[in-house]
């Protein structure tokens, strides 16, 4: 019960890759991102910040790309078969369950007096779909229609994603995913109960615990307990990991890997249980630039970064991969939605240096032949 499997006979051996690439890059960013955060909910979509990354290979060249290749661990694929596994995964899993609406969706958005290359644009439509907008990024209604297509394509649950539009910003790549599933069993709503849920060794929360007896793929560890509960007719699910009253999530993300991932959903087994798990409603965001940078990639986000292939003039780099995400989980099924957005900025060394004298400052009078000063001062206030 491997839910890749269940549409895999229609993936070549390309494919298969980058999607256990995508796997493996996921975990890994995960577990980076707990170990910083280890007392907050975190809740980050791996199949939406890899599919923005992908599109921001496109961009890259030369080392750039061979880090950023590197840390997404992509594995002897060439970019063109990296487009073309993200083009059939995006059509697959669109179209896997008719139950269940899962929907993929890419823009980019651009300084609209810039010119940028055509094959980078022409890629992001012919395997990403993307929507491809010029705008004027000086006008505040752009990041208003920037916001607004990203509320229209998560129905509404991420509503923003951008405040503003910075000087140095020229180029924004959007991924948008939206995933709502009905429970295949779905729970009665008049079982629900109030429960208490441990939050640390000594402090708890009350919380809606949504309770069912029923027949669901199920195993046990010495480490924890798992569950798989199954979406619409199966191609989905949820699986959720709970250690033993005498172990940890340390000790969890400790066996968190990928061999280790893909033995447990070989692992389980139909068993009658009596389930209880609480409904909850969540929002998480992340800026992803510093955890990335750690990972192997960080010249992308510096000024030797080269993306020649999205801008020819070149002296573009990352400016910031910023995450946000939603999730509802209650008695119907669960909604979920994802926001990547990767923003490029223009290395200053393109633009009129500024400078704006509003704060206190010294000046001096000088001869320029002999270097005498004339005089010398500081203005702290010049309304008196």
């Amino acid at each position: 019960h491997n839910e890749i499997d269940t549409f895999s006979y229609s993936l070549n051996k390309a494919e298969k890759e980058i999607l256990h690439s995508s796997q493996k890059f996921g975990l890994k960013l995960f577990k980076r991102i707990v170990n910083a955060q280890p007392d907050s909910n975190v809740f980050i979509s791996p199949l939406s910040i890899s599919t923005a990354l992908n599109m921001a290979l496109n961009g890259a060249k030369g080392q750039t790309y061979d880090d950023m290749y590197r840390t997404m661990e992509l594995d002897e694929n060439s970019l063109r078969e990296i487009n073309e596994a993200s083009k059939t995964l995006k059509d697959a899993l669109e179209n896997l369950d008719p139950d269940v609406n899962l929907s993929l969706a890419n823009s980019v958005w651009y300084r609209d007096e810039l010119t940028f290359q055509q094959t980078f644009m022409q890629a992001m439509v012919d395997y990403y779909y993307a929507h491809i907008e010029g705008c004027n990024f000086n006008d505040p209604a752009t990041v208003t229609l920037v916001n607004h297509w990203v509320e229209n394509n998560t129905n509404g649950m991420i509503d923003k994603i951008i405040d503003r539009i910075e000087p140095a910003e020229i180029l924004f790549l959007i991924n948008a995913l939206y995933f709502k599933g009905t429970w295949q069993t779905e729970f009665n709503p008049e079982s629900t109960i109030q429960g208490t849920f441990k939050t640390s060794e000594n402090a708890s929360a009350i919380c809606d615990m949504m309770v069912q007896d029923e027949t669901y793929h199920y195993f046990e560890t010495q480490d924890f307990q798992s569950v798989d509960l199954p979406y619409g007719d199966g191609n989905f699910s949820m699986s959720i990991f709970l250690p033993k009253p005498d172990k940890d999530l340390n000790r969890l993300y400790y066996l968190l890997n990928e061999d280790n991932w893909n033995n447990w959903l070989g692992r389980y087994e139909e068993k009658d249980i009596r389930l209880m798990m609480p409904k909850f409603d969540l929002q998480y965001e992340i800026e992803l630039k510093d955890v990335l940078a750690a990972m192997g990639m960080s010249i992308a986000f510096g000024g030797s970064a080269d993306f020649t292939n999205l801008f020819a003039p070149g002296g573009i780099y990352i400016g910031k991969v910023f995450h946000k995400t939603a999730i509802k989980v209650n008695e119907e099924g669960t909604e979920a939605a994802a926001v990547t957005i990767i923003g490029f900025e223009r290395s200053s060394a393109n633009e009129k240096p500024q400078m704006i004298i509003n704060r206190p400052f010294l000046y001096m009078i000088r001869e320029n032949s002999t270097g005498t000063i004339l005089f010398i001062g500081q203005v702290i206030d010049p309304s008196l």
